[in-house]
């Protein structure tokens, strides 16, 4: 196994949709990757709307 397989999604960086499309180039399997998305006061704010 070679490459990073642990994403940083986080939605402040707004890259969610180019990060998504890269994935499914990259042709690894989705039960390899761990993405972690930390909560911000942003998100937050969205989920409480």
């Amino acid at each position: 196994m070679e490459g990073y397989r642990l994403i940083d999604i986080a939605a402040a960086y707004l890259k969610e949709e180019a990060v998504g499309k890269a994935i499914k180039r990259s042709g690894v399997p989705r039960e390899e990757l761990l993405q972690c998305s930390p909560r911000s006061k942003y998100t937050e704010a969205c989920l409480n709307e």
